[in-house]
């Protein structure tokens, strides 16, 4: 079968009898570098395991790198696509994608990032015959105006054929720009799912809660949340919200780290008032399953695969506090929205305007009306945040025992997402840009 998509890569290494591509971007100075090197080892992702300690990283005597082959170049090994260098280009159509991750867009808009394309292919991408393909599956959506900047400094250097591969839903568009979603959480939480029960990063084995799991016995916690990094308003609000209310006697809550002095300017984000923040400063972290870790490393901790069942099984609400909230961009998804789904609880979501609506059309069921969730079509996180707010006041209040009660009247529904949770484990993050791309 021919192939739908065709990259191109600017610079490439071999290891055996195989050849293996760079991640575009890869500056001059470290190539040349890296040629110097034995190479004995590509994994899966198409990564040097050998050169990770130099991603992003202050090096002395070797140069950093800041991109890397990843996720996507993974998935397009398992798909249609042909990899070529600029020897190999013919009368096709061709992407030079560039995976973009940690915020390293910063990188790609500067010259150095020009030198490194080289100039054929340069000449190629300024007569249309390549496009530039970024690829954000990692991280959150990029804003309008990120997007904006980089088409701008591409169009300024002579190049009008840009498309982009966000991490999940696009609802913004922007002129000139192809753009398509793919949502690589979904695809590696229900791949995990086969390997559960097993020891991940924490040191405990995680395991999910099946069905076989559930019992009449009435749980002792009505909440459960997690928040790792304070930094963000909408987790602030929600330290503002357990102590306002007195939710961490209710529920599993985690407050770890923070680099800030001062919690005001966070909650005033969301016109909440700082009656809290002094306590909420001093009880950070406040840990449910890291009391093991040093102070140092609650930021550090990779968080995907850890999954304490016994925490789950003994709570009914999850408080769910996605990466985004504030910023009215497009839904990111994340393993934080799969998590309750995982775990067969109903959840309360702090996430971007419409990110209930793109669970929906995944196929997915919510919690309206138990759950009042108009809160998910209002754009202003001020107003957002309060209508949250009156739901988990709602529980807070209502006692436990209802609690119980509606929590296995909805089981069908959680035991429905939990298995529509599973089928997604064949899903293709890049089938869309597949069968759309227009090249």
């Amino acid at each position: 079968m021919d192939s739908v998509l065709k990259l191109v890569y600017s610079k490439w290494f071999t290891v055996g009898d195989n050849k293996y591509p760079y991640a575009n971007g890869t500056s001059n100075e470290f190539s040349d570098w890296a040629a110097d090197q034995k190479i004995t080892f590509v994994d899966s992702l198409g990564r040097i395991p050998q050169f990770e300690s130099h991603y992003f990283f202050n090096n002395n005597d070797q140069p950093n790198f800041y991109f890397r082959n990843s996720n996507f170049y993974f998935h397009c090994q398992q798909s249609r696509i042909e990899f070529v260098n600029e020897d190999q280009i013919a009368n096709d159509q061709y992407y030079f994608p560039v995976e973009i991750e940690c915020n390293s867009l910063s990188y790609v808009l500067t010259e150095s990032f020009i030198n490194s394309i080289g100039c054929k292919i340069l000449e190629y991408l300024r007569s249309g015959k390549i496009s530039v393909l970024l690829v954000n599956m990692v991280d959150p959506s990029l804003e309008s105006s990120v997007i904006k900047e980089a088409k701008e400094f591409f169009n300024k250097i002579g190049i009008s054929k840009i498309s982009l591969l966000q991490g999940n839903a696009v609802n913004d568009i922007i002129p000139d720009v192809m753009m398509y979603d793919s949502i690589l959480s979904l695809y590696q939480t229900a791949n995990e799912m086969d390997r559960y029960p097993y020891p991940t990063a924490l040191g405990y084995v995680s395991d999910f809660v099946r069905e076989e799991d559930l019992s009449n016995k009435v749980r002792s916690k009505k909440f459960i949340s997690f928040n790792r990094f304070m930094t963000k308003p909408h987790r602030t609000g929600m330290a503002h919200l357990s102590l306002k209310y007195k939710l961490l006697d209710q529920g599993y809550f985690s407050f770890l780290y923070n680099n800030k002095d001062d919690y005001r300017d966070m909650l005033e984000t969301l016109d909440l008032p700082n009656d809290y923040a002094d306590q909420i400063k001093s009880m950070i972290p406040y840990q449910v399953d890291t009391e093991h870790l040093p102070t140092t490393e609650l930021h550090t901790f990779f968080t995907v695969t850890n999954n304490k069942k016994d925490l789950y099984l003994d709570s009914y609400l999850h408080l769910v506090t996605e990466t985004q909230f504030e910023q009215n961009a497009s839904p990111f998804l994340s393993e934080k929205t799969w998590r309750p789904i995982l775990n067969l609880q109903p959840f309360i979501y702090l996430g971007n305007h419409l990110a209930l609506n793109t669970l929906i059309k995944l196929g997915f069921k919510t919690f309206s009306p138990y759950i009042d969730e108009s809160y998910d079509l209002e754009s202003d996180p001020k107003k957002r945040f309060s209508m949250i707010e009156q739901e988990i006041k709602k529980f807070a209040e209502m006692p436990i025992e209802k609690i119980h009660e509606w929590y296995y009247s909805i089981k069908d529904t959680l035991i429905y997402n939990q298995n529509l949770l599973y089928s997604y484990k064949n899903y293709n993050p890049i089938e869309k840009l597949l069968n759309e791309q227009t090249l």
